[in-house]
């Protein structure tokens, strides 16, 4: 069975795969608890397009904690896929919302929002905080969302994963617990020599 720390690092490849969504037709602005008050936008970038794309990265991850497949699908190119620097494999649509609707997402929230667009396509950098049930603290990673606009809406067509913090901090200690094994082995394995040495010279 896996442990938390390998749980999480499977929900950082295969969850954060998984973005919460919104209904694109409510125009009502997007709620400003999701995303840091250090946000941030690009120049040169039309405003009405930013604060739209902004309503509905926050709507798609409200989609994600809800469950909301329809919402999701609404948002979502047919094409989308989810990549990760150095990795070949991708997870293409429905392999994202199976994971979106077969896992308990909470508390998700952005940071570092930052907003390009050119003409009728967009990216958007975050960094991405949420959590996900059984792991018991939250996880976070640096996310590049590409979106473009199709008959006057806007459809995400993809997501890169960039760095984790947290599966930083959770290799380090998945290296610190393998380093504590490996000493605590050879500690043991250096008692029981000295003790057959011991009993042989008794013996002699």
């Amino acid at each position: 069975m896996a442990g938390p720390c390998r749980l999480a690092i499977l929900a950082l490849a295969a969850a954060l795969g998984s973005g919460p969504l919104a209904a694109q037709a409510t125009a009502t602005a997007a709620p400003e608890a999701l995303v840091a008050e250090s946000a941030e936008t690009a120049p040169a970038t039309d405003p009405a397009d930013v604060a739209e794309l902004k309503r509905l990265s926050v709507a798609w991850m409200e989609a994600l904690e809800k469950k909301d497949e329809v919402t999701l699908r609404a948002l979502m190119a047919p094409e989308y896929a989810l990549t990760s620097p150095g990795v070949l494999e991708e997870i293409l649509l429905e392999e994202w919302i199976g994971n979106a609707v077969g896992m308990n997402w909470s508390r998700p929230r952005y940071e570092a929002f930052r907003v390009r667009v050119s003409g009728d396509h967009a990216v958007v950098s975050s960094r991405f905080h949420f959590r996900v049930s059984p792991i018991p603290f939250g996880l976070d990673s640096g996310l590049v969302d590409t979106w473009e606009r199709r008959e006057g809406h806007w459809k995400v067509t993809g997501r890169y994963l960039g760095q984790s913090d947290t599966q930083e901090r959770l290799r380090y200690l998945q290296g610190f617990a393998t380093a504590l094994l490996l000493w605590g082995a050879k500690a043991a394995w250096g008692k029981l020599a000295r003790v057959r040495r011991a009993r042989r010279e008794n013996l002699a």
